[in-house]
């Protein structure tokens, strides 16, 4: 772990964080100065005009939202694809040790290995999308964004309706397969079995070389 620490640099959670937030900061400059330069095109009706500005900011918080996700996302895959590599390395440097390879195969038969892991943040993300297209849906804004915007309402007809807490799509997680445990354990068992076939050639060949005399 050590050596494969120091041969793969994998950037800590604050300095992802750190990136994100300067990279926030700078879009929401630019939103600023797009908010500033805002202008209706249908002037002398108070209701067009705010209904225009609801629009626009409304695009504005979209573009904004899409381009946070997609470079946390980038960001995070960067990281991810890092700790992956450093794992592989240190579990390959691992393998010469057969009690290294039994444990890891152990873990990946018993559900306990770092693909749990892996596997649980698949899980979570693909809610997080599932949860924002409902929120999305039931009330037309994007659950993520922070933008606040006021509107007039004619009349009651207007009031978004209460969502109903049964129809929130609920998180449940899947456990990874017996076929899918089982066969990233294959490679595991055979660095054993290849192990076992190496010491007893030794041995045989220790035997048969062996002179009692």
């Amino acid at each position: 772990v050590m050596v494969a620490g120091r041969a793969v640099d994998v950037p800590s959670v604050d300095a992802v964080a750190a990136q994100k937030a300067r990279f926030s900061s700078q879009v929401w400059t630019e939103d600023r100065a797009a908010m500033s330069n805002f202008k209706p095109a249908k002037k002398g009706n108070p209701q067009e005009m705010i209904a225009e500005f609801h629009k626009h900011m409304e695009t504005i918080a979209d573009e904004r939202e899409k381009k946070m996700r997609e470079f946390s996302g980038r960001l995070n895959e960067e990281r991810r694809n890092k700790q992956e590599e450093q794992e592989g390395l240190a579990f390959g440097i691992a393998r010469v040790s057969p009690a290294a390879s039994f444990s890891l195969a152990v873990s990946r038969l018993a559900g306990t290995s770092l693909e749990l892991k892996q596997h649980f943040a698949a899980a979570a993300d693909a809610y997080q999308k599932s949860y924002a297209e409902f929120i999305t849906s039931k009330t037309g804004m994007n659950p993520g964004g922070a933008m606040v915007v006021w509107r007039m309402v004619d009349d009651d007809s207007q009031t978004p309706k209460p969502i109903n807490p049964h129809e929130i799509p609920a998180f449940v997680y899947a456990p990874l397969t017996l076929t899918e445990v089982g066969g990233k354990a294959v490679v595991e068992a055979g660095v054993l079995a290849a192990f076992a076939l190496l010491f007893m050639a030794g041995a045989v060949v220790a035997f048969l070389r062996y002179d009692v005399r």
